[in-house]
Formats: C-alpha cells, sequence, structure tokens
C-alpha cells in the first residue's frame, strides 16, 4: 500500500477508506494504536504474525491486543473507529485525517499533524539512499561471511 487520502470523520466515528486500501486490507482487519501518535491498520493475517512473533519472545500479548479492534467495512467502504482510539490519538467526529498506506498496513493520522510532517520531509532519506544503505549491508555482509 502507498500514497495517502485525506477524509473527514463523520459524526458517527465513520471514515471512508480509499478503495486500494480497502482491496489489500481485505474484508476485515484490525487497527491500534501506533506509538507514532496514529492509529495502524494491518491485515488480519498480518496482525496474526505480529502476535505470533510477541508470544515467541515472551512479550504479553494483552500489551498489544488491550487496543486492537477488528472492523469490517459497510456498503459505503467505511469503517467505524472506536470511540477511545479516537480520543486517545487527538481525533474527532468531524475531523480531517489522513489515511496513509505503508506498505503492509496503514495509517490513519490527524490531518493537520500528517500536514506538519511534510515540513520535515527535507530531512528524510530519499529511496536512493534507503537502496544505498541496502547495498552497503549486503556488501558488508557478504565480506563478513568470507
Amino acid at each position: 500500500m502507498d500514497g495517502y487520502e485525506f477524509k473527514t470523520v463523520d459524526k458517527n466515528g465513520r471514515v471512508a477508506i480509499p478503495a486500494d486500501f480497502r482491496k489489500e486490507l481485505g474484508d476485515e482487519f484490525v487497527i491500534t494504536l501506533s506509538g507514532e501518535h496514529c492509529i495502524k491498520g494491518y491485515t488480519v493475517a498480518r496482525w496474526r504474525e505480529i502476535l505470533d512473533s510477541a508470544e515467541e519472545f515472551d512479550i504479553n500479548p494483552r500489551t498489544l491486543t488491550r487496543n486492537a479492534k477488528t472492523l469490517t467495512f459497510d456498503k459505503q467502504g467505511r469503517v467505524t473507529l472506536p470511540e477511545n482510539l479516537l480520543e486517545k490519538r487527538g481525533l474527532g467526529v468531524d475531523r480531517e485525517v489522513a489515511i496513509v498506506g505503508v506498505v503492509s498496513y496503514i495509517e490513519i493520522w490527524d490531518a493537520a499533524e500528517f500536514n506538519a510532517s511534510d515540513e520535515t520531509e527535507s530531512s528524510m532519506e530519499s529511496v536512493d539512499d534507503v537502496f544505498k544503505k541496502i547495498a552497503e549491508q549486503k556488501r558488508q555482509a557478504r565480506l563478513g561471511s568470507k
């Protein structure tokens, strides 16, 4: 998933998820709080992988599941965001949000906070920089294994 769209949370706490994101998320998906001051949404399969990894590393699954909620889409492609998650992330009804695709999950941000992050974009790494780092790490790994 990639890109982003701005949507409005309606008076009932519903927000329309972009069609291309819905297609990748499936009929239902799991949302939870993120440490990055947003709400993250995962496919059910990916969420199960995360929970399995937590158990593997002796992390109490309750720390992950306490704020998690499985959502399904209505006929208009909307989901109802739980009030407790909206409150914890400073979101609310009639607020604009940015729904962002991040490879294998989505993030739901307050639109103003998301827009403010554009100001720091110049300090972020470009795709070319990331590829250079990956290539260097692979080269180092090859040298280390010889």
